[in-house]
């Protein structure tokens, strides 16, 4: 078998170290935490977009990272989540004074992990709020919506996240807005959604 990388053990820190190598005018490492960041973010004044998760879903998440695109990511080992000091570090490193905005996949290891940053943050005195990702109709019925997964959605919902908090009027309403737009993308395994009369109007198709 052949594989693309030199030990498990490092792989993670391995890819950071490639991706900022490679992708330097667009992203940076942040400091003490396995996550990568905007060269431009924090913005004074402007809430960051934090994604994040296990690693190896590329180009989630570190990938999604940069103009037009989030503010930072914080990963994991491959398909582990990244730990709850990863995450408060990076929400710390991201925040411009306008707060965070953490999405990631409705994953217990996740849920826990991020919420605890969230809670210690929020003690800081930052304003970091959480959007899950819901749209794998799959995992759970639909009274339940809110215990499904997240798969395809992300890449939506989070250029979403990011055009938001450009537009200060935005600010105090974008989680509302960012769940808005998590809602109409459920969509199933192998599935597409194709957009029809807007991002807010998804389409199945088999």
């Amino acid at each position: 078998m052949t594989y693309v990388f030199n030990s498990e053990a490092g792989f993670k820190d391995e890819f950071l170290a490639g991706l900022t190598a490679a992708y330097g005018r667009y992203l940076r490492k942040v400091p003490s935490a396995s996550g990568v960041m905007s060269v431009s973010a924090p913005v004074r004044g402007r809430a960051s977009v934090l994604i994040g998760g296990g690693s190896g879903h590329y180009p989630a998440f570190a990938g999604l990272v940069g103009p037009g695109l989030c503010d930072g990511a914080v990963v994991g080992d491959v398909f582990t989540s990244p730990s709850a000091e990863h995450v408060y570090r990076c929400v710390k490193a991201l925040d411009g004074g306008a707060g965070v905005l953490l999405s990631f996949g409705n994953y217990s290891g996740d849920v826990m992990h991020f919420g605890t940053a969230v809670e210690r943050a929020r003690r800081e005195g930052v304003d970091a709020r959480i959007v899950l990702v819901t749209d794998d109709v799959a995992s759970a019925p639909g009274d339940r919506r809110q215990s499904r997964r997240g798969l395809p959605d992300p890449v939506l919902a989070r250029r979403h996240h990011r055009a938001l908090p450009e537009h200060p009027r935005h600010r105090t309403r974008l989680p509302n807005r960012t769940e808005h737009t998590n809602r109409p993308h459920w969509a199933r395994g192998p599935r597409r959604a194709r957009p029809r009369h807007g991002a807010d109007h998804i389409r199945l198709r088999g």
